[in-house]
């Protein structure tokens, strides 16, 4: 009897070491399982994460291109008000025809660089004998136009005219009624490039200033229409846009 109540008390010892060890592993394998569950949670913000940036990223790449185009546009819009005349004067000593011949012995050059900013009268140039006007009647214009086209001698490209011109109403001389410029390369086919209005009407002396988006030209015609008796100009500028 002892030795089988003995051997009972081995078996329920046995008994309770394997259901202690079989119990330790599931226990243990309960942090694990939450652990692995936890992964996929983490993994979604840290793309969610990377996605939000990459669409803000997108964004500012698109807000940043649309601001740079609105900024191009406004700066490719040309002003005739303010026209930019910091290039070269490339009409400088060229050649020009004009729509008559002198009038009353008013010859000024027109290219010559010399822009006189005196009285209007006959009074010539001690330098050169020349006046210091070119004058514009009905002897000399066509249709009520006076016209001097020039020749740069080559295709250039331009993008501003000046025309220097005096009004004087004590001697008839009156301001023009408007200015039209056209550019050629042929000498054949004009292109309208700019125009402008009456210009000043009070005595003195003035630029009428035309700027516009660069072109190639090789011939630059100016048509200054003619108020009655006399219009007066003594030179004609035309800048490079480069």
């Amino acid at each position: 009897m002892k030795r089988i109540a003995l051997l009972l008390a081995v078996l329920m010892i046995l008994s309770v070491a394997l259901l202690a060890s079989c119990s330790k592993p599931a226990e243990e394998s309960k942090p694990a399982e939450s652990t692995a569950e936890s992964k996929p949670a983490e993994e979604s913000k840290e793309e969610s994460k990377e996605e939000s940036k990459e669409e803000s990223k997108e964004e500012s790449k698109e807000e940043s291109k649309e601001e740079s185009k609105e900024e191009s546009s406004e700066a490719d819009v040309p002003s005739a008000a303010d026209p930019d005349v910091s290039g070269t004067n490339v009409a400088l000593n060229k050649n020009y025809t004009l729509s008559g011949d002198v009038a009353s012995g008013y010859n000024a050059k027109l290219t010559d660089g010399k822009a006189y900013d005196t009285e209007v009268t006959n009074t010539a140039d001690p330098d050169d004998g020349l006046c210091y006007w070119w004058g514009f009647n009905s002897t000399n214009t066509v249709d009520g136009f006076g016209v001097v086209t020039i020749d740069l001698g080559e295709a250039t490209s331009i993008n501003t005219i000046r025309v220097h011109h005096g009004v004087l109403d004590g001697w008839a001389v009156m301001p023009w009624k408007s200015f039209r410029f056209s550019v050629s390369t042929d000498g054949a086919n004009f292109t309208a490039v700019a125009s402008l209005p009456q210009g000043e009407t009070a005595d003195g002396c003035y630029w009428a200033e035309a700027g516009f988006e660069a072109v190639e030209a090789r011939y630059v015609k100016v048509e200054l229409e003619l108020s009655p008796a006399w219009g007066f100009i003594n030179e004609i500028e035309v800048y490079s846009a480069d």
